[in-house]
């Protein structure tokens, strides 16, 4: 049946589903898997990184200028207070990122100030749902993870699918396994978690969704958006106080979803240029993603050492 009204993206079938759009998802669903998480002040992407020839010529690296560390294999920056990582067909998300980094730096540019992160997800969902309706198009294969902060709302992270739907979440995971991935973040996640700890989670989902004894630094990509009051590699001093006047998301009790409440209005400074201030985004380069995967290592054999001494302590009793 469904061949009669796949051959285009605005035949609907007689189930109202549009097949083609569906088979976008399904692409995503068998590509690398991404990670976000959300913590109060900041978020840290992970991506499943699939060619990691010897050869490969890598673009991000700890050198000044501003061309560098904008683009990593699946982990892009699109402005100063944005970034991305993507599951899908790179070919796709390659256009659209380049389409959201003009919106973004047109709207600096004019406004002389950031562009919101919702609105700048909003229109790539635009974009991405305008090539659902016209025929001769097919839908873009590829799903993103936006992280972002602005002055109204504080650190937020958005899921956009090749619908043109997009959803505010905590912590979320796409690609494939992302099933087992959603349910270890829904089981792992907490409000008070650190940047240090949401690395360490981060890793520890992709471990397991891609079932490896242990990740090494050719399989994994990690960015994280974080104030520079704080590092991309530690834990920020700004961690431990409450009293801080970064924005926090409400609680709405949603333990499935992990939705963020967007209704958060946040009076603080802005710098003359409309940046966020103190935010960057930074993709980690090599030297600084060993210390986390040494460390997420170290945690795992712990765990095990202490599952398999009471396993012992359990039989011990039994016998």
């Amino acid at each position: 049946m469904s061949s009669r009204y796949d051959s285009r993206t605005t035949t609907f079938s007689p189930e109202g589903r549009l097949y083609q759009v569906e088979y976008a998802a399904e692409a995503i669903s068998q590509a690398g898997s991404a990670v976000g998480i959300w913590t109060r002040h900041g978020i840290v992407l992970a991506t499943e990184k699939r060619s990691g020839h010897a050869l490969l010529d890598k673009e991000v690296n700890n050198t000044a200028g501003h061309l560098t560390n904008l683009n990593g294999e699946k982990v892009f920056k699109i402005d100063a207070h944005v970034g991305t990582a993507v599951a899908g067909v790179t070919a796709d998300s390659s256009i659209l990122v380049d389409y959201v980094r003009g919106t973004a730096h047109r709207h600096r540019y004019r406004f002389s100030q950031a562009m919101p992160v919702e609105d700048l997800t909003r229109t790539l969902c635009d974009i991405k749902q305008g090539y659902t309706q016209y025929g001769g198009q097919r839908p873009f294969g590829v799903s993103f993870l936006l992280a972002g902060w602005d002055q109204y709302a504080g650190f937020q992270l958005y899921h956009t699918d090749p619908s043109g739907n997009y959803t505010g979440w905590k912590a979320y995971a796409i690609g494939d396994g992302d099933a087992s991935a959603n349910a270890l973040l829904r089981q792992q996640w907490k409000k008070n978690l650190t940047l240090e700890e949401a690395k360490l989670l981060a890793v520890n989902v992709l471990q397991r969704t891609l079932d490896v004894s242990q990740l090494g630094i050719e399989r994994v990509e990690m960015a994280v958006l974080y104030s520079k009051t704080t590092t991309p590699t530690g834990t920020a001093a700004a961690e431990t106080e409450d009293n801080d006047d970064t924005p926090k998301p409400r609680d709405n009790g949603d333990d499935d979803g992990f939705l963020i409440d967007s209704e958060i209005l946040h009076p603080g400074a802005r710098a003359a240029n409309g940046a966020a201030p103190n935010i960057q985004f930074a993709i980690l380069s090599d030297d600084e993603l060993k210390p986390v995967l040494e460390k997420a290592e170290a945690l795992r054999k712990k765990e095990e050492a202490e599952k398999a001494a009471k396993e012992a302590e359990r039989e011990k009793r039994l016998s």
